[in-house]
């Protein structure tokens, strides 16, 4: 914690913080004035650590401030989402609750309305967050999913590929442009999943071949509603509408092969069956990562479905 004196003009440059917005356990990501006397501020420089000790500090005065130009810190979301991450860096754990965070709000807006109107800034602005993190620590996926949540909804399933599939296209050193579309389609690609009977989806029992066509739409709709949206990416369009296709020509809608099957949806497929192993299902208790591979590599019903490459640079990613 760094502590200086600052000559400022209250009315010009600052404003009252309220000190009950504060995280306990978090670094701040903006500087944290105190007031002295008429001309002075006590400075608590962003990326402070508030322990216990420094809110009993803080409370102990009559008035705290922030410069106005930092109160779009003051709450988390997309658009200060990397001032927390910056600040918390060290803790792959706090890094990740502010992603679900971020996410959950983010998708709940977006599913709340009829046609799924998607804020494409969010978008960019998040997986990019997301970009950073990856490339700012290479064994940021090991260090971190211990502490991935097993809640399987929309959103954490949707975060949960961008990051699998961020992850994947950085070891293969994809350019900066690709990394990112990836990303993208990993976020995205479910999106029309929400457009399917929530019974079906939710269904503890086997589902009949009516209700297998059904939810077998989802990636059409998903297409649909990014072009709605004026996505039309040829790239993440592909991936989105084949991430399950698989290489023996098992998958869906349309049963490619192989060559057939382009490199993003090939990673796609590896990032959702991965997380979909490894989170609780109403039928099925969830497997461990390690678990989930050996599946995938080993499991006569599986281990023809997907890109060996990619899987094998996805377990190494892990270990």
């Amino acid at each position: 914690m760094r502590i200086v004196q600052q000559s400022i003009k209250e009315s010009v440059s600052h404003v009252k913080f309220d000190l009950s917005t504060l995280v306990l356990n978090q670094r701040i990501p903006f500087d944290l004035y105190i007031k002295k006397d008429k001309n002075f501020l006590i400075v608590i420089e962003k990326g402070t650590l508030i322990s216990q000790k420094v809110f009993s500090m803080l409370e102990k005065q009559t008035a705290l401030f922030i410069q106005k130009e930092d109160i779009h810190k003051k709450n988390l979301s997309y658009k200060n989402l990397r001032s927390y991450l910056q600040s918390n860096i060290e803790s792959k754990e706090l890094t990740l609750l502010f992603l679900y965070k971020v996410v959950q709000k983010q998708f709940e807006h977006m599913l709340k309305h009829e046609k799924l109107s998607i804020d494409m800034d969010f978008v960019n602005s998040f997986v990019n967050d997301i970009i950073y993190l990856i490339q700012n620590d290479p064994h940021y996926l090991k260090n971190t999913i211990e502490y991935f949540s097993s809640d399987y909804n929309i959103a954490t399933h949707s975060l949960h590929i961008a990051i699998y599939a961020i992850n994947i296209a950085d070891r293969l050193h994809l350019k900066e442009k690709e990394v990112q579309e990836i990303g993208i389609a990993g976020l995205l690609h479910d999106i029309g999943i929400h457009k399917i009977d929530q019974e079906i989806l939710h269904k503890n029992t086997q589902l009949s071949n009516e209700e297998m066509k059904i939810v077998q739409e989802h990636p059409k709709l998903s297409v649909e509603i990014l072009k709605r949206n004026h996505l039309h990416n040829p790239y993440i369009l592909d991936a989105v509408m084949h991430h399950h296709e698989r290489l023996d020509g098992t998958g869906y809608p349309n049963g490619l092969y192989e060559n057939q099957i382009s490199k993003y949806a090939a990673i796609l497929a590896i990032c959702d069956v991965f997380d979909a192993l490894t989170n609780e299902r109403p039928y099925r208790e969830k497997h461990s990562s390690f678990e989930a591979l050996q599946i995938m590599m080993k499991d006569p019903n599986m281990q023809n479905n997907f890109n060996r490459e990619y899987l094998k640079l996805f377990l190494k990613s892990l270990m």
